[in-house]
């Protein structure tokens, strides 16, 4: 009996691919609110004054404390709303962009990051709804649903179909 043709291989597999969609759709989140910062945000010079680092096996994400000035002349320190691919270090400067209306909602601009989502996210999102129809298909088959089978080369048996290669006779 096969794993994905049994119902815990199948809802495994939909779980999984609803979890891809879930993550894809974060991804896509960030993604759009960091195009919408770039285009209508104020930017600023800030100081990192703080970084919160995360390790992966091999990759290190780091979500920067910053200190900067508002168009507004008021001072803010604020956690960043995206982390970035690079290690920054206490006391640089790097360039933020805040909302306007609400400057407590700062980012650190990382092409990379943006470029890396855009690439992958249709990837994923592909992968996620593959997953699912695995799923439902292995549900339906585990459950005695029938699964059609579908063929491109054969034609019906019922129609009287003209052959696809004609051969022609060498004087033609």
């Amino acid at each position: 009996m096969e794993f994905f043709g049994s119902p815990p291989g199948g809802v495994l597999s939909i779980l999984f691919g609803i979890a891809v969609l879930v993550a894809t759709s974060r991804a896509f989140r960030l993604y759009f609110e960091m195009r919408r910062l770039r285009r209508r945000g104020f930017v600023a010079e800030a100081l990192v004054v703080g970084v919160d680092i995360e390790r992966d096996t091999d990759s290190v994400a780091c979500t920067p404390w910053v200190s900067f000035v508002t168009g507004a002349g008021e001072r803010r320190v604020v956690k960043a709303c995206s982390s970035v691919g690079r290690e920054l270090a206490v006391g640089s400067l790097v360039t933020v962009v805040y909302r306007p209306g609400d400057p407590s909602h700062a980012a650190v601009p990382d092409r990379r990051d943006l470029l890396l989502v855009a690439a992958t996210s249709p990837l994923a999102v592909g992968l996620g709804l593959v997953l699912i129809g695995t799923g439902l298909m292995g549900l339906g088959d585990a459950v005695g649903l029938p699964v059609p089978e579908l063929s491109f080369l054969d034609p019906p048996d019922d129609l009287d179909a003209p052959p696809i290669l004609t051969v022609l006779p060498a004087s033609y």
